[in-house]
């Protein structure tokens, strides 16, 4: 037991989660977040993502700088660091998944379209993810 207190302890004087590229910080303090939203012809931009990129965007009281384009572009603009999120229909099964972080779908299984929308973030941007993957477990009612 105390072990596991120690342990505790000694983690949370690690500041983790911890964001290497400061993404968090830089949403926080330039009051911009810089949002990909992936474009389909069969597949317009969902409520979903909508209402996920505006809560988290009320929460850190930052403006929403939007790009639209197709999925590699906008993956790609993440990961070069030009773009702190990216909404749309995406899978765990994309080449993607290796090089950015996927974000848990943002509508339940059943919901309206089938295919559940979801959210990339920069790999390795822990405290950020963390923030986006609370607010989606939060949109899909705790699931």
């Amino acid at each position: 037991m105390r072990f596991f207190l120690v342990f505790a302890l000694l983690l949370a004087g690690c500041g983790l989660p911890r964001d290497p590229d400061e993404t968090l910080k830089h949403i926080r303090e330039d009051k911009i977040m810089r949002v990909g939203a992936i474009e389909r012809a069969d597949r317009p931009t969902g409520a979903a993502e909508a209402v996920f990129v505006r809560r988290i965007a009320d929460r850190l009281d930052a403006r929403v700088a939007l790009r639209t384009g197709d999925t590699e572009r906008l993956l790609e603009a993440l990961k070069a660091g030009e773009l702190d999120l990216v909404v749309g229909p995406l899978s765990r099964k994309s080449p993607w998944a290796a090089e950015v972080a996927l974000i848990d779908p943002l509508t339940k299984e059943g919901d309206t379209p089938p295919l559940p929308f979801s959210a990339a973030a920069p790999a390795g941007e822990n405290a950020w993810v963390s923030l986006l993957e609370a607010e989606a477990r939060d949109l899909r009612g705790g699931a």
